[in-house]
């Protein structure tokens, strides 16, 4: 990932409540903690949310295609804690997480 620029990409996020949909994947997850990461103290509030029964490299996309809804996600978003780096635990405990994929 790009890292933000000065002046205009900061000024799009900084009043914004900024919710990062990983890829259920070793790079998704990485992507979505670095992300969260240039994000805080930008975003007025960042969190990541891991969403539940994606299959491995499953993303928002395939969570919707399996009958996720708009306002399951809102839900899910409301529940979830903002993302902190120094907390261990999952993203909605606002730390980091135990992969929810399985590697073999």
């Amino acid at each position: 990932m790009q890292p933000l620029r000065p002046g205009r990409s900061a000024r799009s996020v900084a009043t914004r409540d900024v919710v990062v949909l990983p890829d259920n994947d070793v790079p998704g997850t990485d992507h979505a903690d670095n992300i969260a990461r240039q994000l805080t103290g930008v975003a007025r509030r960042v969190r990541v949310l891991m969403l539940p029964g994606l299959k491995p490299k499953g993303d928002v996309i395939n969570w919707l295609a399996a009958g996720g809804t708009k306002t399951e996600l809102l839900d899910l978003t409301e529940a979830t804690a903002t993302w902190e780096e120094t907390r261990s635990g999952s993203p909605e405990d606002g730390g980091h997480h135990e992969p929810p994929y399985k590697m073999e």
